[in-house]
């Protein structure tokens, strides 16, 4: 079974590791081929599985720390041994050693975990438990960096990962706009992608497919709200360059006009705000 992802949403998030491997790993739609081999399937299923745990356990341990991890979340410390199987077969090998020092540290001290979970222990008790085993545990696995390769094995070869929603393949390097849908079936998002990365100009619209804002992308990370619209269709803002643009009241008057040092006020009815 492979993982059906949204041609949108996967060139959106493809600079950003944590959205893309959560978006293929909790993908609820799949492709289906009888062509596929047993072993492609096997491998698909691996990926999966991969995805899931990868993300799941760096999620927990960046929420909750390491102590924490340990001592509330015992079905994802026996899923530790299948991560690492899993990062030797995937190639990221750095962070097993981390994982099984901390492992061990975790058993060695399996009764103080164990206390931990004890909900009747008064919270003096529990912070000094804690104390002590935070000033003892030095082996911490960072999963980032393991995140950030799946990542750009991801973007080096997308098709042995997931296919779009019509069960085509990935291009690389896709340059053109790409459509995004609300349930109702009106426009969400038109935005623009460059060689595989969402940049220039982008068009989000409102759930009654009215136009909401227009934004410059460099990057998923990095935009600027050029114009932005009432749900009437009146232009609500618009900037020309960092220290020129205009807001406008709902009616259509002018509101706030800004040029360089400039800056002048209008109510609703026209009139001028000293």
């Amino acid at each position: 079974m492979i993982p059906k992802i949204s041609k949108f949403y996967y060139y959106f998030y493809s600079e950003n590791p944590h959205a893309l491997i959560q978006l293929i790993g909790e993908a609820n739609e799949y492709y289906s081929d009888s062509s596929i081999s047993e072993s492609k399937r096997e491998m698909f299923k691996k990926h999966q599985l991969y995805y899931e745990l990868l993300n799941t356990i760096e999620f927990t341990l960046e929420s909750y720390g390491y102590i924490n991890f340990f001592a509330e979340y015992e079905d994802l410390v026996a899923e530790l041994p299948s991560l690492c199987q899993l990062l030797k077969e995937f190639g990221h090998l750095d962070v097993i050693e981390n994982i099984n020092q901390a492992t061990s540290f975790y058993k060695k001290y399996s009764n103080q975990f164990e206390s931990l979970r004890n909900t009747s222990l008064e919270y003096d008790e529990r912070d000094a438990i804690y104390e002590k085993l935070d000033s003892k545990f030095d082996s911490y696995f960072n999963l980032s960096a393991s995140m950030q390769h799946l990542s750009e094995q991801i973007k080096n070869n997308p098709n042995n990962f997931c296919l779009d929603k019509d069960g085509k393949s990935f291009e690389k390097e896709f340059t053109g706009q790409l459509e995004t849908f609300y349930l109702n079936k009106n426009l969400q998002k038109r935005y623009s992608f460059h060689k595989g990365k969402v940049y220039g100009e982008c068009f989000d619209f409102d759930f009654d497919g009215n136009k909401k804002s227009l934004s410059f992308y460099k990057n998923e990370h990095s935009y600027e709200r050029l114009k932005q619209w009432y749900k009437n269709g009146n232009l609500k803002y618009e900037k020309y360059a960092d220290d020129v643009y205009n807001y406008w009241h709902e009616n259509g008057q002018i509101h706030i006009e800004r040029n360089g040092e400039t800056l002048q006020k209008w109510d609703e009815n026209g009139k001028k705000i000293k």
